[in-house]
């Protein structure tokens, strides 16, 4: 696990990650990952058009890390500004 004063940051706007229990067909091998939520984020914001210009899908992503120990990352696609929202775990859960 890593250093709880280390907190995973977003290369694309600078925001602290939120740890997230994702539903189990999103998880990988790992049930707990990272997610840049701020919904200004340039990574997110760009993702609505460049989804919809090359899939013709109204659907974005969010950086993600997937792998705390290795920072293994990954886009995470997202239907809404709220989607996955729900599954963050509160920081005194931490």
């Amino acid at each position: 696990m890593s250093d709880p004063t280390t907190c995973l940051t977003c290369p694309h706007c600078g925001e602290v990650l939120d740890r997230v229990d994702m539903p189990r067909e999103l998880a990988w091998d790992n049930p707990i990952q990272h997610v840049c939520f701020n919904d200004d984020c340039s990574y997110f914001v760009a993702g609505w058009d460049w989804m919809w210009e090359r899939y013709g899908n109204r659907v974005s992503y969010r950086y993600r890390v997937v792998d705390e120990k290795t920072g293994r990352n990954s886009p995470l696609m997202v239907w809404s500004r709220d989607a996955i929202k729900d599954r963050i775990i509160p920081e005194n859960d931490h």
